[in-house]
């Protein structure tokens, strides 16, 4: 008979002690919170339930597991990761986690993890501590060690553990990407040693716990499933493989972060000095841990998770919809139009696409059906999974089956009259609850409501290209767009995995106005006798994940051109378009498109553009040659960019600078490491900026006039952000 034992203390923190003869059944539940998080207080607690079931001669089994419905540990307490003041107070954190889950290891019974949802960070370092882990097979469980995405490391043991329980070669792939598997990946990788349904999950754990205690045997460590003399059990288990492994992850580890990232690099010292020593260097882990903890990289990305789930909570002043979308239409079908009908169906909404032919609609089909087979290859779906989700995927030449749809996307050519046409058809064929919205980059909302008999259902929803990698979706409500419209639009964004900003109607609305100086400035700068080639590789070097000139290629001169021209008519002067797109745009360099731009591209695009000096020369026949230092491409560029973002504050385009941040991280790939464009402003230093672009407005031209925001801080001493710690102290 289950008994709970001493219910009132441990409800305190929200660590509970259940007993079913001589099976412990520890569970977490954090009293009013909805994910488990393991703040100083619950691992105290925990820790001293562990030493009161060690001294219990009655109990010779433990099984660990959670009482929240959806998850059991989300990770380690971001705020305190935050508010750490310096490094002796990151390795005393790292150290206690550590103490805590050997305790876990060590404890003289056999302890099973029955794992149900999210388990990530030191949530995965505390099942890792046991001797079994029992997965269960929902869609919601995930497990894995994501530190490195916070440019931190696995603190609690995870550097050490994980490569005896699934290899080193997984373990490397695992804590330097940060990946999370479901529950029959981790299976396959070794983490997970049963997945079940989740009704039989305690049983199944329970059934574990006892089998170890009649073997009278139990380990953390398990045997390598690979043969020496096979070339992954040669990496695995010789020291001459290890090197070859360690070597390897180094050397991919500095080509993809371009030394912009500490945390994988110091991973693999702590991972390696773990191997020599038999997964015992966890004073190591904690002295890796506090040196990446007190790096400026770690705290921007912090910042940046906190705002993403900030995030979450965007739209919950609006009247909130009764449910899922379950059945949408996109008109405008193509690789754009496929994109969307991918990301829509792999998340279980019904598509149904619309174009003039036939050939835009297979071209749809086909961009979906490449996109699900490259998700087959990765072994996130099987054949039968490809074929539903193609299933969910239809299409018309007319507007045959609209009448089903909950929201219609329109992503027609940009041209406002013909949006206008297709809105006016759209509003006939659809039904009375339906939400419209336009996936325009940069036309009026208000200007396309026009045409409507009834605006308000309009909104905008703007995609990034390509759809199935960008993770922002810009949702903008035009001046009549109604709540409810905005909120069902909102909550697509969401069901289709995106991450939502909330933008007012204007030129470019967010992103592409503040993106435009980026492309614009570079043309003044090839115009001033620049190198592209220099300052696309400047760029880079700051961590931009593409350069102004190669951006424009692939977003397509065309593109540029009509974006160039939509910002100059609605924000002025400041916004005049250098000659550079429309010259491109003449010549039919539309970029990758046509691969000619303003470099030439390979058909495959695993090549490198090419550079086309000779083209450019008949560009800028007498241009001089000039050299700008990485510094000042910085200052003219990010600095007109800043400009731009505060006014975009200042007129309500966008409701913070959290928000503004997150959604250029997401939308443009401003560098994460960096923590967004005002973090970088701050960073900078407010004041320094202003200097400099008075300079510039002197000695280049009066669009960089630093705008009143900026100078009002300036004189005030005011920040766009304030620091966590000071905060804290505060």
């Amino acid at each position: 008979m289950e008994t709970v034992l001493d219910a009132k203390k441990a409800s305190a923190a929200g660590v509970h002690v259940r007993r079913d003869g001589d099976l412990a059944r520890i569970e977490l539940d954090v009293p009013g919170a909805k994910m488990n998080v393991l703040a100083a207080a619950l691992l105290s607690e925990l820790e001293a339930t562990l030493e009161a079931l060690a001294a219990d001669a009655g109990v010779r089994a433990v099984v660990l597991t959670s009482g929240k419905p959806d998850g059991f540990v989300a990770g380690a307490d971001i705020s305190a990761i935050e508010t750490l003041p310096d490094r002796d107070a990151a390795r005393a954190a790292a150290v206690f986690g550590q103490r805590v889950f050997d305790r876990i290891e060590n404890l003289g019974k056999p302890v099973v993890a029955a794992v149900h949802g999210v388990c990530l960070g030191g949530g995965c370092e505390m099942v890792l501590a046991c001797h079994a882990r029992i997965l269960s097979d929902d869609p919601s469980t995930r497990i894995g060690l994501p530190e490195v995405k916070l440019g931190l490391v696995p603190g609690f043991g995870g550097t050490q553990r994980l490569p005896r329980v699934v290899g080193l070669q997984a373990a490397l792939d695992l804590i330097l990407t940060g990946r999370t598997l479901d529950a029959r990946r981790a299976l396959r990788t070794g983490l997970a040693d049963e997945v079940v349904y989740p009704a039989l999950l305690v049983d199944a754990a329970s059934a574990w716990a006892r089998r170890l205690v009649s073997q009278g045997r139990w380990s953390v460590a398990r045997p390598s499933r690979r043969s020496l003399w096979t070339v992954p059990g040669f990496l695995d288990r010789t020291t001459a493989g290890h090197a070859i492994v360690f070597a390897a992850a180094a050397k991919k580890v500095r080509r993809e972060t371009h030394g912009h990232y500490p945390a994988p690099l110091a991973a693999i010292a702590a991972v390696r000095a773990g191997v020599t020593s038999g997964g015992k260097a966890y004073a190591r882990e904690a002295e890796v841990l506090a040196d990446c903890a007190m790096t400026d990289v770690s705290r921007n990305l912090v910042r940046l998770f906190r705002l993403g789930e900030a995030n979450k909570k965007l739209g919950h002043d609006l009247p909130q919809p009764e449910g899922r979308v379950r059945q949408i239409a996109v008109v405008g079908a193509g690789v754009m139009g496929g994109g969307i009908a991918h990301q829509a169906s792999r998340n279980d909404v019904r598509v149904r696409m619309k174009d003039l032919g036939t050939e835009p609609l297979l071209a749809a089909f086909r961009t979906a059906r490449d996109l699900f087979r490259g998700e087959m290859r990765r072994g996130r779906l099987d054949q039968r999974g490809l074929e539903n989700k193609m299933a969910q995927i239809s299409a018309s030449l007319d507007y045959t089956g609209f009448g089903l749809a909950e929201v219609v996307i329109e992503a027609v050519v940009e041209n406002l009259d013909v949006k206008r046409t297709v809105l006016r058809e759209l509003e006939a064929a659809v039904g009375d609850g339906c939400v419209l919205a336009t996936n325009t980059s940069s036309l009026s909302i208000a200007a396309m409501a026009e045409a409507l008999r009834r605006p308000g259902r309009l909104v905008g929803m703007h995609f990034f290209n390509p759809v199935h990698r960008m993770p922002l979706v810009e949702i903008v409500r035009g001046p009549a767009s109604e709540p409810q419209a905005v909120a069902v639009v909102l909550g697509l964004a969401r069901q289709m995995g995106k991450t939502p900003v909330l933008v007012g109607d204007g030129p470019g609305f967010l992103v592409n106005r503040v993106l435009a100086p980026y492309l614009n400035e570079a043309g003044w700068l090839f115009e001033a006798g620049c190198d592209p080639v220099a300052v696309d590789a400047a760029f880079k070097r700051f961590g931009m994940p593409m350069g102004p000139f190669e951006l424009l290629d692939e977003i397509g001169t065309d593109v540029a051109h009509k974006v160039g021209d939509v910002l100059h008519a609605g924000l002025g002067a400041r916004m005049e378009p250098s000659p550079l797109a429309a010259s491109l745009h003449a010549a039919g360099r539309l970029g990758r498109k046509t691969r000619r731009g303003m470099y030439v591209h390979a058909k495959s695009s695993k090549r490198r553009p090419e550079p086309d000096r000779a083209f450019w020369n008949t560009l800028r026949p007498d241009a001089k040659r000039a050299a700008v230092s990485d510094g000042e491409l910085c200052d003219r560029v990010f600095g007109l960019m800043i400009n731009e973002a505060v006014r975009c504050l200042d007129e309500g385009i966008v409701g913070s600078a959290a928000e503004l941040d997150l959604a250029l991280v997401y939308g443009i790939g401003f560098p994460p490491f960096r923590g967004g464009l005002l973090q970088y402003a701050d960073a900078r230093g407010l004041d320094a900026l202003v200097t400099r672009m008075r300079a510039l407005e002197s000695q280049v031209g009066a669009r960089f006039a630093p705008a009143d925001r900026l100078i009002r801080m300036t004189a005030s001493g005011e920040r766009f952000f304030l620091d966590p710690r000071t905060a804290a102290r505060g």
